[in-house]
């Protein structure tokens, strides 16, 4: 009853005061009601037993092209949600991550959050509740976060994503059982500049170039 409590406490600090406001927050989860829902079948699909790692974040997850060939789909799911933030994968945390009790969860949040209005530091609020609630939920597992691409089309938010990224990797010194998965110094060229050929056409997606540079450093993390 206690670690129940503390839960719904955990889960009303991150959605109530470092989302963007409640009725931002709730219509823009009703937009992900029927995601969710498909996500969540996941868990009837596949064996859960078998999966050790689940991937959870925005579109940069949910459309990762080549994901397939990148990881073993078996052992790996994706359950990315292309504009979520991560106080949304702390309201839906039963629904994505509890089914499969895995062995690592992988996050790349902060992208949209920090576009949306929060600080970096509101957003670190968000990530030790994530965190607090793993530790309660699924005790034992360990969590990588990637921090926020550089993007050129949020070029202007890359100091406060470039914070983003200095305090997780602070964290990552303090706590066990957690990690960062830095993605953001191969796209950069040799002068410092964001390499152009690795996005969509609305230089915020990343194409199959901008993939080829993350999977050999993502699969790296993967606690097999």
């Amino acid at each position: 009853m206690k670690n129940l409590f503390l839960v719904i406490t955990l889960i009303c600090s991150s959605v109530f005061v470092f989302g963007q406001s409640p009725s931002k927050d709730d219509a823009r989860r009703k937009r992900f009601e029927k995601t969710i829902e498909k996500l969540e079948n996941k868990a009837n699909v596949l064996t859960p037993e078998n999966v050790h790692t689940v991937f959870v974040g925005s579109s940069s997850f949910t459309i990762w092209v080549g994901f397939e060939q990148d990881f073993d789909t078996e052992q790996v799911v994706n359950n990315g949600f292309g504009g979520s933030q991560l106080s949304d994968v702390i309201y839906y945390f039963d629904q994505l991550l509890t089914p499969f009790s895995p062995q690592q969860i992988v996050v790349y949040e902060g992208d949209n959050d920090i576009s949306a209005g929060m600080t970096p530091e509101e957003y670190m609020d968000d990530v030790h509740t994530f965190l607090r609630m793993v530790e309660i939920k699924l005790p034992g597992t360990h969590v990588s976060f990637l921090p926020p691409k550089p993007s050129p089309s949020r070029k202007h938010l890359l100091d406060s994503y470039n914070e983003v990224r200095k305090q997780l990797l602070e964290l990552s010194i303090e706590r066990e059982k957690f990690d960062v998965i830095d993605i953001t110094q191969v796209m950069y060229d040799l002068d410092g500049v964001i390499k152009k050929d690795i996005w969509k056409s609305d230089s915020l997606h990343m194409n199959r170039a901008g993939y080829e540079l993350w999977a050999p450093i993502v699969q790296t993390y993967i606690r097999n």
